[in-house]
């Protein structure tokens, strides 16, 4: 199982910001976001699970796009 950030970025660290917030740190892209290409790196990401949103800063500049919640394939656990 591919957690949501991975899905979007890597990163080299993070912290929670408050319930379901998380901040995470030299962000890389692995996909396109809006008009970023997979690749470009930025300051900060947050993903905001509380209101359904990721911001990338980069400098004093910040950029908000919706999370549009996608469903995948069905995982079969055989632990539950």
């Amino acid at each position: 199982m591919i957690t949501a950030e991975a899905q979007l970025f890597t990163f080299t660290g993070w912290d929670d910001l408050d319930t379901a917030v998380f901040q995470y740190y030299d962000a890389v892209l692995v996909k396109q976001v809006g008009d970023f290409s997979k690749g470009e790196a930025f300051e900060f990401a947050i993903l905001d699970f509380q209101r359904s949103t990721l911001s990338l800063q980069r400098g004093d500049k910040k950029w908000k796009f919706n999370l549009i919640l996608e469903i995948g394939d069905e995982i079969c656990d055989e632990t539950e």
